[in-house]
């Protein structure tokens, strides 16, 4: 019977242990979206491990991008604290919020300019933007040879993947080569670039790969 007693004592002391982490969890993500004036955080905060332009949707009725804007203040907390003042003016948009390391919030912003469209990883900690990492967004363009009638297609593929508390930066470059006037295929090629980072608690991105020597 005394075991029974002290057995069944360890199990409360750890769903109440339990239950007053995630508490305090949740008043840590509280706090975080009350900073950055998000109203409704269930459809933000977000686990998904692939991070593309797919997750981009666009409203074709009312031509406009179907995210949520973000405001002149929440730009000013965040994307706004790291482009230079010679970057083209653009709209920001929030793709989601991410949680990979207790205490740091990856948010994820999608930028739109007539030139580029950008993706970024912004860390904060607690309410603190500590680091980001970014890529340029996937995109096409042909390159026209009239020596041989020729016609090359570069083409590149960008996006994020997160496993735990790990992200990989994935770059695809793709060059097809057609005929232009049978528009025949002639070969197709692809090199794919990774770069990995841990998430560390301080909230900064961390190269582990390729490893980063520093003199």
């Amino acid at each position: 019977m005394k075991y029974l007693y002290i057995l069944v004592s360890l199990i409360f002391i750890g769903l109440s242990t339990n239950c007053f982490q995630q508490n305090l969890s949740n008043k840590n993500i509280s706090t975080f979206f009350a900073f950055f004036n998000i109203n409704n955080p269930d459809t933000i905060l977000q686990t998904q491990n692939m991070i593309n332009e797919k997750l981009i949707c666009y409203d074709t009725i009312k031509k406009e991008i179907s995210l949520l804007k973000l405001t002149d203040y929440q730009k000013s907390i965040s994307i706004d604290k790291i482009l230079s003042n010679n970057y083209p003016i653009c709209e920001a948009y929030l793709v989601g919020v991410q949680e990979r390391v207790p205490k740091v919030y990856t948010v994820i912003v999608y930028i739109y300019t007539n030139y580029t469209a950008p993706m970024y990883l912004i860390n904060y900690k607690d309410t603190v933007l500590v680091d980001y990492i970014y890529h340029d967004g996937s995109y096409v363009y042909d390159v026209i040879e009239d020596t041989d009638s020729k016609e090359i297609i570069y083409g590149y593929q960008r996006w994020f993947e997160l496993h735990q508390d790990t992200v990989y930066r994935i770059e695809n470059n793709i060059q097809s080569e057609y005929y232009s006037n049978t528009e025949k295929q002639i070969e197709k090629s692809k090199n794919s670039t990774i770069i990995k980072y841990k998430i560390e608690e301080s909230g900064m991105f961390k190269q582990i790969f390729p490893l980063q020597i520093t003199p």
